[in-house]
């Protein structure tokens, strides 16, 4: 009776060990990403989703991690799950980070980098099309149900990588880089329309300001900019749809990636 209460006391260790470095991993993945961004939640439900979704993931399947001696082994396996996780955000925030990008570039383009707007929030300016991008690619994410798939491919990592066993040495710069690279690429992509529009803009402007002097260029340019900015932003959003696929799905041939390094 006594070797089978310890027996079950060690078995429910190991789990508790197992979900508490399956939280870690999923924690760092999830808070250092924008995927919530446009959900309100408070840390305590955050906190509670997180712990709910490392039990059901780590809790009753997958094979125990190796156990620690002590409390410093513990701290130890928890730091690299938190490397861990971080390397895998890093996926999902550049495939956000394109969106962004794009923003400031047509908000510097178009001049509403001139007149930002206080968030309240986030307590700090926050520009007009760069935070409505940040909305758009919270929201196609949702919409093409990629949240399951993050979900998905998260639990294969429990069984490419199991928990306890990753070491920071495993991670390549070369694959960071690239995934970098990626985001300035989908993130010219998603501007580039509205960008040549004003740059045609721009050269049309100087050439009226070359013949006719008298005219104030920056006072006429600012609302044209605008008005031909927004509308063909507008007109270009119906054909970006490959883009934004392909740069929301970005974090995943990143993953692999990272997983087979």
């Amino acid at each position: 009776m006594a070797d089978m209460l310890g027996l079950a006391l060690r078995y429910d260790t190991a789990r508790l060990v197992a979900t508490l470095l399956c939280a870690t991993r999923l924690a760092a993945a999830i808070s250092l990403t924008p995927v919530l961004a446009g959900v309100a939640m408070p840390t305590r439900l955050r906190a509670m989703l997180v712990l709910a979704l490392a039990f059901c993931m780590a809790g009753w399947q997958g094979p125990l991690p190796a156990q620690p001696h002590d409390v410093f082994g513990l701290a130890g396996m928890m730091l690299a799950e938190v490397l861990f996780g971080a390397a895998l955000a890093f996926g999902v925030f550049t495939a956000f980070g394109a969106f962004s990008l794009a923003g400031h570039l047509l908000d510097f383009q178009i001049g509403f980098n001139l007149g930002a707007l206080f968030d309240p929030v986030t307590r700090r300016q926050s520009p007009v099309l760069a935070r409505l991008f940040d909305l758009f690619a919270v929201v196609a994410f949702f919409l093409a149900d990629l949240h399951h798939m993050l979900l998905r491919g998260f639990a294969a990592t429990l069984e490419v990588v199991p928990l306890g066993t990753f070491r920071p040495m495993q991670l390549s710069p070369t694959v960071l880089v690239e995934q970098l690279g990626s985001m300035f690429v989908y993130g010219l992509k998603l501007a580039a329309p509205v960008m040549v529009c004003l740059l045609l803009v721009e050269l049309g402007m100087a050439v009226l300001s070359r013949n006719i002097p008298q005219l104030n260029v920056f006072v006429i340019s600012m609302p044209l900019k605008v008005l031909i900015g927004l509308s063909m932003l507008a007109f270009s959003l119906r054909y970006l749809g490959p883009v934004v696929a392909k740069s929301l799905n970005a974090m995943f041939p990143f993953w692999e990636r990272v997983l087979a390094a």
